[in-house]
């Protein structure tokens, strides 16, 4: 009975080696045809690290940044750990999240001096740096702004409570005189009223408009230095390579990306 169950164990372990054989030759030919969704799938029949590993790397050569970070996080391997540390932030900072690309670079750059990695790094501190900056200045504009709108209200309180007054003066003046001039006076502060609210309104608009180009600008220059990084980073598009799934006397530092 023994001799049965060890044959059938060993028979269960030949057919795995065979399929993941199988299966292995199957994800590389996929992954060097640049057929990366095929080799994500055959890597992921392959219940092994390293597979999952390559399976992360498929997923991140085929755009799909969300799944290859999930993929990388379940690599807990620690001959894979600078690997899966750098791929999770190439993948971070492809999703445009740079305080995760950031953690993790540096948590792989713990692990190994590696220059792909520094240079990544200060680009994207950079980055983030360039960002802070423009939110500086805009809560500084926006400061300003509300204190001229502060004080534009308060103008207009004090002109309206003068122009109250005035109007107070005015009538008590027209009780008194009772005359017949009093409907045209009445007409020309009206009309002048009139004239000094348009020409408020228009001064008003002007501004508003100023501040729309000046708003345009900016994130035109944004948008524009958004584009740049971005294309500097899709072309430096290193680091994520495959490893081998059996065991091989060269060591992973060795191994060259794709």
């Amino acid at each position: 009975m023994r001799k049965i169950l060890l044959l059938i164990i060993f028979l269960n372990l030949s057919f795995a080696k065979i399929f993941d054989f199988y299966y292995e030759n199957k994800a590389n030919s996929a992954y060097f045809d640049g057929d990366f969704k095929k080799a994500a799938k055959s890597y992921a029949k392959i219940d092994s690290q390293k597979a999952k590993y390559n399976e992360g790397v498929s997923l991140y050569r085929d755009g799909n940044y969300t799944g290859a970070i999930e993929k990388f996080k379940e690599v807990e391997a620690e001959e894979l750990k600078f690997e899966k540390l750098y791929n999770l932030g190439n993948s971070y900072a492809k999703l445009e999240e740079i305080d995760k690309a950031i953690e993790n670079y540096e948590k792989a750059l713990k692990i190994k001096n590696d220059e792909d990695a520094k240079f990544n790094l200060e680009l994207l501190k950079k980055q983030k740096n360039k960002k802070e900056q423009k939110n500086d200045k805009k809560e500084q504009k926006n400061d300003t702004k509300d204190n001229e709108n502060s004080k534009d209200d308060k103008n207009m309180n004090q002109k309206n409570q003068d122009s109250k007054d005035s109007n107070s003066d005015n009538q008590k003046k027209n009780e008194e005189e009772k005359d017949q001039n009093h409907q045209p006076n009445k007409h020309k502060t009206q009309s002048d009223d009139e004239n000094l609210n348009n020409q408020k309104s228009d001064n008003n608009g002007s501004k508003q408009k100023e501040q729309n180009f000046k708003y345009d600008k900016e994130k035109a220059i944004n948008e524009l230095e958004q584009k740049r990084w971005q294309n500097i980073l899709q072309k430096r598009d290193i680091g994520t390579f495959i490893v081998p799934l059996k065991n091989s006397k060269e060591k992973n530092e060795n191994l060259k990306p794709w």
